[in-house]
């Protein structure tokens, strides 16, 4: 049994560019939990002499409890409505200078590892071995 490749097969059914989408929806979502929970959202509340939605009777007890002083519910409203406090992350470089020889052939290992030039720890651990001189 060959392996090979036959470009021409299923040539006659491929799309071509200017042809319209075979898919025109695009992927479906795989998101069914949130999907119903959006649903929900939108439906009238039970008994609600309003006729207020899920969602509406949520966000107007959240608010009644950020009014109160309730800070877990001001953080939810803040940031649902303006977004997530940025967090500043602040790097210290390494003093590569500061570190012993020892210290820099074992960075040098590690980072030889992390990059795949090594495929194990003992390989990298490994001692170059002098060129041959007479």
């Amino acid at each position: 049994m060959s392996k090979t490749f036959d470009p021409e097969i299923g040539r006659g059914t491929r799309w071509t560019k200017g042809q319209a989408s075979p898919n025109p929806g695009g992927r479906p979502s795989k998101t069914p939990l949130a999907d119903h929970y959006r649903r929900l959202l939108e439906t009238p509340y039970p008994g609600d002499q309003r006729g207020r939605t899920y969602a509406q009777r949520i966000a107007e007890v959240l608010c009644y409890e950020a009014g109160g002083g309730d800070l877990a519910a001001i953080r939810e409203i803040t940031d649902r409505t303006e977004g997530k406090a940025r967090q500043n992350v602040e790097m210290n470089p390494i003093d590569l200078s500061r570190l012993t020889p020892e210290q820099q052939l074992q960075l040098a290992k590690l980072l030889a590892l992390a990059n795949g030039s090594v495929e194990t720890v003992e390989s990298a651990t490994d001692t170059p071995k002098q060129p041959w001189t007479p």
